[in-house]
Order: structure tokens, then sequence, then C-alpha cells
């Protein structure tokens, strides 16, 4: 399982859900969108978002795992609305949700993807799928996802 992706199937995601402690005591770390669209050297731009894929780089205050990726692909739409830095920005549940063949994820309790919180203070994802791989030695607050200026 160290390193290898792991799909998350119509279950509702309730495996991952088990195994990361329902998301208690995590934070989301960092945060890395592909989209899919470019310009070549040629300054010729393929401009189609045929990717749409998000990963977020979760951590925790547990072992077994503490550090895990989230890829969500074919993403339709999301909304990550980031703590101020005077507030605590850890994760108290996080769930998965199967609505017309689309899987959301949040962190907000009792979420109802029929009707996203838009305007208040939760993360969601709407995407086609989702995988996942345990990122232990991911743990810390070196910059992974870029140049870490």
């Amino acid at each position: 399982m160290m390193g290898g992706w792991n799909e998350i199937v119509q279950d509702g995601g309730s495996g991952l859900v088990n195994l990361f402690g329902d998301f208690k005591d995590s934070c989301v770390k960092e945060v890395r969108y592909v989209s899919g669209a470019y310009v070549d050297e040629k300054l010729a731009m393929w401009p189609y978002n045929d990717k749409r894929t998000l990963i977020l780089l979760l951590q925790r205050q547990e072992e077994g795992p503490a550090a895990i990726e989230l890829a969500f692909d074919g993403v339709e739409c999301f909304h990550l609305e980031p703590a101020g830095e005077e507030y605590d920005c850890s994760i108290i549940r996080a769930e998965f949700y199967w609505r017309e063949g689309m899987l959301w994820w949040s962190d907000a309790i009792g979420f109802d993807p029929g009707h996203p919180p838009y305007g208040q203070q939760f993360s969601w994802v709407c995407a086609r799928s989702a995988r996942w791989r345990i990122r232990d030695e991911w743990l810390g607050d070196r910059v992974l996802y870029g140049a870490g200026d």
C-alpha cells in the first residue's frame, strides 16, 4: 500500500475515511492543480482542460498513516477556503459522497452535495473519480509541490 495509488470506489471512500480516522486532527498542507492546458515552446496553446486533477497533501496527528495524497481526477468544481492565520485549520471530520455519478469530498460535517455551502468556510471537491496513497515520508513543513521560495 505504501506509495501505490488506491482507487476510491462507490462505497463512498469509507475505507480511506476509516484508515485516516475520519480525517480528524488533519490539515490540508498543500494543494496542486493540473488543468491539462498549456503553451508549448513555440507559443502554441493547447487550450483544453483535459486533465483537471486536484491533489491534496493531508497530514494528521496520528500514525498509520500520518500523511496521504488525495488526488481527484476529472474535477468539475472545487472550493478551498483556508482559515485565516489567526484561526485553527484542523479538520474535524471529512466525508465522501456519491451523487449522480460524481464523487464529492468535503470537510464540512453534514455536507449536502445538492446544496454546497457556497461562501462558507468549508472546502469541497466534486470530481469523476479519486485515488489516494500514503506519504508518511512527507511529514513536516518542507514545501513539496513547488519551488518553496
